[in-house]
């Protein structure tokens, strides 16, 4: 049944409407609106509809024929009337009704449904009358798209905001970066207004900038393979990172979305399991080699002791046999050093105390040093005990003297002798972290024994092969190379670990770390005490030219609530001091870094921020930095390697304690730069 429209206010009263509006008006192109895909409707001035094609009355939901006679407002939701009214009145007022297209208006269909429509009009004349033209077009597909459009675009928003792995959009033709998330800034250190200042080159080293382009230039699109690459980030240092990139449009222009994943910690780790592996392999060749080797020095030293029976004391042939037999013998000391590498040898472990094992070889010691040497010790661990065979620990503590010895007279030679040589002990508990940096460690309580001296230090990649038997720094004919390998095997088979610091110029610390016997180890475990680590709110600046360790450190401290500005070495470190706004409330910095050391950038900041407190970190024992001349006596210092808890402990203690001396250098000793004047004051001032 055909639903019949109420009476018109308009025509109420009358006896119906013209004759004239029941034809429909005289229109121009009549037949071409009628066939028209858009729906048109002609009004007059009042909004009483006069036309309406079979589009409009398709999309609107009235029968053919129904429209005319009605009002524009009966297709227009009740709460958008006054709006279509005010159009209408400003439609008007305009010279010559001008024509109006895109205008967004609800519309309602017969049935009560809405739907969004775009709304044009136009002055048209008919019948000597000045009529308005309204052309719809229903919008709700495009409204349909936009909305999962913007679904979509949230989605992906939510997704590179919310990720918690460093990511940027960079433009492909410019190389400039147009979007980055929270992750990149917090772990690459820029704001975002820094990171969309910068191109993708800002974030590698020149040297790595070739490769860039080509790898950008390289054909190929969507989801790129993963690449390893070095950036920077803003304290200067540099990270390994994993990338894998998605090329995408980006309005038109072609772009790349790079998800950038740190594995300097995981570098480090393969790193060090190389190196792992590397010892044990040759510890197992050089074991094998000489169990083979033994049984024939077996044979050849018995085999000469019994022609030396046999022929007269006095001939020739005896004194032969007699240098046969030494060269056997000496060939014997090879092999055992060998075994003990390759930890093969049989060892008889006895409760010792490392203390008492050192005092009753330091006479020894120093007459094996020689009197141009200044020799020390200094015991801390008293009454402390390990399991391990005296003779064996012995020769480690004198093979590492011996080769602190050796190292002191080549920087001698080199005209910058400074001879002094430390042997320290202490307790000390390794944690996870601790003994995970440690080839074979494990956590828990220990014995360390130091070795420390002032000579010419060592490169990263010496120090790398200081413990392969057959490696030596010395001169051809002065060294097997097997000392520090014998030190590494004894130390291995006895439970143990041994770990090398060094810098060039600086001297070199090797610590040997043996776990407390068992009875001993209970006992300090009843006795420690769970600590927690302080927590506080302050203003570190964290100085370290060593990736792996500024990343760790400054985990640790912002996981305890500090805000913490990190430099890599020192003159970055007066640049971000300079550009800070907040108060520094500490300098917690490396002793030994290159260009100008932490001592001179301490005593730069200090001269300048009274009351800023200095904690001073470096890989050398913790006797040997004060009695070396790097620190004076009472300097607050943190030796590596050091546990969150130690770190979190230290730093609190200092902060707590308030600033130290302005001078934490040994008295009348400058920097690597030089004191007042130097280059590193005149970049500050």
């Amino acid at each position: 049944m055909t639903q019949c429209r109420p009476p018109s206010p308009t025509s109420q009263g009358k006896a119906g409407p013209p004759a004239a509006l029941e034809a429909g008006p005289e229109l121009p192109f009549r037949g071409l609106l009628d066939a028209a895909p858009t729906a048109i409707l002609v009004v007059d001035g009042a909004g009483r509809i006069l036309f309406a094609n079979a589009e409009a009355e398709r999309t609107f939901g009235w029968p053919a024929g129904e429209l005319p006679g009605g009002s524009i407002e009966e297709l227009i939701p009740l709460g958008l009337r006054d709006r279509h009214r005010q159009l209408r009145k400003g439609y008007r007022r305009s010279p010559a009704h001008r024509q109006m297209s895109g205008r967004e208006l609800p519309g309602i269909r017969r049935d009560g449904t809405v739907f969004p429509a775009e709304v044009g009009l136009g002055p048209i004349a008919a019948d000597g009358r000045q009529l308005v033209l309204v052309a719809v077009n229903d919008i709700s597909e495009r409204h349909r798209v936009e909305i999962a459009y913007r679904a979509s675009e949230e989605r992906y928003r939510l997704l590179f905001e919310a990720n918690p792995q460093p990511m940027w959009v960079f433009d492909i033709e410019t190389l400039r970066i147009l979007d980055v998330n929270d992750a990149a800034v917090g772990h690459y250190g820029y704001s975002r207004g820094e990171f969309l200042a910068m191109t993708i080159l800002d974030l590698r080293p020149a040297e790595d900038a070739p490769a860039v382009l080509e790898a950008v230039a390289a054909p190929g699109r969507g989801l790129r393979r993963v690449q390893a690459w070095r950036h920077r980030r803003r304290d200067g240092s540099l990270i390994d990172v994993e990338v894998r990139a998605h090329d995408l449009d980006l309005e038109g222009r072609p772009a790349r979305l790079v998800l950038a994943v740190d594995v300097t910690d995981q570098r480090r780790l393969e790193e060090e399991l190389r190196q792992a592996q590397k010892m044990e392999a040759v510890g197992r060749l050089a074991g094998g080699i000489a169990h083979d080797f033994n049984n024939l020095l077996t044979a050849i030293n018995g085999y000469a002791e019994l022609a030396t029976s046999e022929v007269d004391e006095g001939s020739r042939v005896a004194a032969d046999l007699e240098q046969i037999h030494r060269a056997g013998e000496r060939a014997a000391g090879l092999v055992r050093q060998l075994l003990a590498f390759g930890r093969r040898q049989v060892l008889a472990p006895q409760l010792i105390e490392p203390d008492e094992l050192v005092g009753n070889l330091e006479e020894m010691l120093r007459r094996l040093i020689g009197e141009d040497v200044e020799f020390a010790t200094a015991l801390g661990a008293p009454g402390a005990r390990v399991l391990a065979d005296p003779g064996q620990i012995e020769q480690v503590v004198v093979n590492l003297v011996v080769n602190a010895r050796d190292a002191l007279r080549s920087a001698r030679e080199a005209g910058r002798f400074d001879g002094r040589l430390t042997v320290e002990t202490s307790r000390i508990v390794l944690g996870e972290a601790d003994a995970a940096s440690h080839l074979g460690g494990r956590p828990g309580p220990h014995v360390l024994l130091a070795v420390s001296d002032t000579g010419g230090g060592m490169d990263a990649e010496t120090l790398s092969h200081v413990f392969e038997p057959f490696f030596t720094t010395k001169q051809k004919g002065e060294g097997t190379g097997l000392g520090l390998a014998t030190a590494y095997g004894i130390v291995s088979q006895s439970g143990g670990t041994i770990w090398a610091y060094s810098e060039p110029g600086k001297g070199s610390t090797f610590k040997v770390y043996l776990p407390l016997s068992p009875d001993d180890e209970q006992a300090a475990a009843a006795e420690e005490r769970p600590l927690a680590a302080p927590r506080g709110s302050e203003t570190i600046l964290l100085v370290e030219d060593e990736p792996a360790v500024l990343s760790f450190a400054a985990q640790v401290l912002r996981r305890q609530g500090y805000r913490v500005l990190t430099a890599s070495d020192a003159r970055s470190a007066l640049r971000v001091a300079k550009g800070s706004r907040a108060a520094i409330d500490l300098l917690l910095t490396d002793v030994v870094m290159p260009g100008a050391d932490g001592i001179d950038l301490a005593r730069q900041l200090v001269a300048r921020r009274p009351g800023l407190a200095v904690l001073l970190m470096s890989g050398y024992a913790d006797e040997a930095v004060v009695r070396h001349g790097l620190l004076r006596p009472g300097a607050d210092y943190l030796g590596k390697p050091f546990s969150p808890t130690a770190l979190s402990v230290r730093v609190r203690e200092v902060l707590d304690a308030g600033a130290r001396a302005a001078d934490p250098g040994a008295d009348g000793a400058p920097g690597r730069d030089g004191g007042p004047g130097s280059a590193l004051e005149e970049e500050l001032a």
